[in-house]
């Protein structure tokens, strides 16, 4: 009966020691999308960067001539 109990804890626990390994492989895999994604993104910053700049350059100088053309009135 004891060597049956001894079996039983066994099992168990390398039932344990396999969902923990799996539970690790589960966060490497979830890591490395997030990296995947997040290289993704900067990327694809990158290669709207330029306009992105001139667009906030253009509406600088807009809001620069419209505030001088206020004042002169």
């Amino acid at each position: 009966m004891t060597s049956a109990i001894s079996y039983q804890l066994s099992a168990i626990s390398y039932q344990l020691s396999a969902n923990a390994l799996q539970m690790v492989l589960l966060e490497v895999r979830s890591a490395v999308s997030g990296q995947r994604s997040a290289y993704f993104i900067q990327k694809h910053r990158l290669r709207y960067a330029h306009t992105a700049r001139t667009v906030a350059w253009n509406r600088l100088r807009r809001y620069d001539l419209r505030h001088k053309l206020n004042a002169e009135c």
